[in-house]
């Protein structure tokens, strides 16, 4: 879907970027590259190029968005000789930033524009638009390059097979472990010299070790078998702009932490010996490994012909809050399309784990 007017749009008031200009940019996989700022050479092989389109957009229509936009920035402005909303445009013009202006007026025309572009050439986006822009000229039509991610084609091969052989591993693991947590605790040294421990009127008595895994410790080894394995034999690759965007939101709520722990960032990276670019490299990986894992579940849902019906939907959100969640959230389609997806994930491992 679409958020057509969450789009990602560059500076415009900076020098405007060219095809041929060269920059020095990183990739979400790490990697270090000279040339446009989409340069799609990207030497993994998880990581698949941007979808891109060309986007025109009619200076008439750009520059009714911008008189529109000046107008109501007038009514806000106040100077002498003039009361509050009476300045004239051409004055409160000379007194605003006019480059965030036609930015603002940017973001006015471009979805409509946009929606036409990849229905004409028959593209659908999952991701929000990456906009850079090619022409600016006062007077002449806009231009701007728009990458963006399209789902990745999933082909399950022989999945069912996968599965039955990361079970069998799975096992193998479990019993180890099984195994392992029934042998016999070490004996003290003292007691293995024969001398007796003096007592500890203090001491509390010793915690017993756990005989045997929990039903969800095994879930959570088979799982991590069959997630492994469904990866590597399915392969399949993620764009590039769903991993930066993924990346980018958890080196967000990263530095929230590090604030929130009053711990500078650059203390953090001393402290785990690694560079900025090392841990955003690290990210990359952990967001295409979970990316991969939610593309594979999605595709056999639709191979399994599961759903979840609205009552399901229903049922889920009275649990919320105790049964306190307003109607209008209740009905709110973001909400209920997350809850879909969470009920259909689920119903989807249920049945990954009972193979």
């Amino acid at each position: 879907m679409v958020l057509q007017r969450d789009v990602i749009i560059r500076d415009m008031s900076k020098n405007t970027p060219t095809p041929t200009d060269k920059q020095t940019h990183t990739h979400a996989d790490g990697s270090v590259h000279e040339g446009p700022a989409h340069d799609q050479t990207i030497s993994s092989p998880l990581i698949a190029p941007n979808s891109q389109v060309t986007v025109t957009l009619p200076w008439d229509k750009i520059n009714a968005a911008y008189a529109k936009l000046l107008t109501r920035a007038a009514l806000n402005i106040k100077t002498d000789g003039f009361r509050k909303g009476k300045v004239p445009a051409k004055l409160a013009e000379s007194m605003i930033d006019q480059n965030k202006l036609y930015d603002q007026a940017v973001q006015e025309v471009f979805p409509e524009f946009y929606l036409e572009e990849i229905k004409k050439l028959d593209k659908n986006p999952i991701s929000q638009p990456d906009v850079e822009p090619i022409e600016t000229e006062p007077n002449k039509d806009w231009k701007f390059t728009v990458w963006f991610a399209e789902r990745p084609e999933i082909n399950l091969k022989e999945y069912q097979k996968v599965i039955d052989t990361a079970h069998k591993s799975a096992e193998e693991e479990i019993a180890e472990k099984t195994a392992e947590l029934a042998k016999p605790a070490p004996k003290a040294e003292k007691a293995e010299k024969g001398e007796k421990a003096a007592p500890d009127k203090d001491a509390k008595p010793a915690k017993e070790e756990p005989k045997e895994l929990t039903q969800a410790q095994k879930e959570d080894i088979k799982l991590k078998h069959i997630f492994r394995d469904l990866a590597e034999s399915v392969k399949p690759q993620i764009p590039e702009l769903l991993v930066r965007q993924e990346v980018n939101h958890e080196l967000e709520h990263l530095v929230e932490q590090l604030q929130q722990l009053n711990i500078k960032v650059e203390d953090y990276l001393q402290s785990r010996q690694v560079t900025a670019e090392q841990l955003q490299q690290e990210y990359a990986g952990m967001a295409v490994s979970s990316l991969q894992i939610e593309f594979i579940i999605a595709e056999i849902a639709k191979d399994q012909k599961m759903t979840v019906e609205e009552a399901e939907i229903d049922k889920t959100l009275d649990q919320v809050g105790d049964g306190k969640m307003s109607e209008a959230d209740r009905k709110n389609p973001d909400t209920r399309s997350y809850v879909f997806s969470s009920l259909l994930k689920q119903k989807v491992i249920n049945k990954l784990l009972n193979k």
